[in-house]
């Protein structure tokens, strides 16, 4: 059985470089689940070594839940070609939710994630990169626009999925990771990606989050949160795991939770 006759593309919800992301139904369960198809032919590779890597991470907290590889057979596209499917855990990522509230000038709705908010953000990420270094992975691409959260648009306190594994790679691989400008760990912008790399990842994805504003490489600087409804020792956290020195880092790790 083949993608097409398993599955009905209800809407795309996500592009990126390698692939495009549908919201579709399992015709022989009546389900909901996402489909990611590579963009191009020449992209199929890129989604094969991703879905090898989500067939060896077992159900876990803060990682999104893999189903399965199903043949997708497509004009000119390769012999062997498959989509990955997913579980579906919403549609909309933190970065959407940022941009969509900061963008809304009557927005009722403040982007920016309150003390409980991010303590509870932070335990899931980390255990979602928690299980995946047990594995020997680095995400290496840790940011808002990557955690996808729960559809309750009043609730941000809805539980977070950590997805989008394509720049993933094993620790014993050569290949660098080199992240997103603005949300990069300085060692990734000298060739450089390690376990530490995520824990960057995670103190800048929370930083925003308290910051309520998404970054970019225009933004500069990092600048820690200077809320006074924000813990001292959540903002040491959010240094340390923010620190050039990435020996540092996991310092920081249980001031966040």
């Amino acid at each position: 059985m083949n993608f097409r006759e398993k599955y009905q593309i209800l809407q795309e919800i996500g592009r990126g470089t390698y692939s495009v992301v549908y919201l579709v139904n399992n015709k022989l369960t009546d389900t909901i689940a996402v489909a990611k198809r590579a963009r191009e032919p020449e992209y199929s590779q890129n989604l094969r070594g991703e879905a090898e890597i989500l067939k060896q991470l077992e159900i876990s907290q803060g990682v999104v839940e893999f189903i399965e590889t199903i043949p997708d057979e497509r004009c000119n596209f390769p012999k062997g070609n498959r989509a990955i499917i997913l579980k579906y855990a919403g549609q909309q990522c933190l970065a959407r939710f940022l941009k969509k509230h900061n963008d809304k000038v009557d927005s009722d709705i403040n982007p920016r994630f309150n003390q409980r908010e991010l303590s509870f953000y932070a335990a899931q990420l980390i255990a979602g990169i928690s299980h995946l270094h047990a594995h020997g992975y680095i995400h290496g691409d840790l940011k808002p626009g990557n955690i996808i959260r729960g559809d309750h648009v009043l609730r941000k306190g809805d539980h977070i999925r950590i997805i989008d594994f394509s720049g993933c790679r094993h620790f014993f691989e050569v290949r660098n990771c080199y992240g997103t400008p603005g949300y990069q760990a300085p060692e990734q912008k000298h060739g450089v990606t390690e376990f530490n790399t995520d824990y960057y990842g995670i103190g800048i994805t929370l930083n925003a989050l308290a910051q309520g504003r998404v970054r970019s490489i225009e933004c500069g600087d990092v600048k820690i949160t200077t809320r006074n409804d924000i813990t001292d020792k959540f903002k040491e956290g959010l240094y340390l795991t923010m620190h050039d020195n990435s020996d540092l880092r996991q310092k920081g790790l249980h001031l966040l939770l």
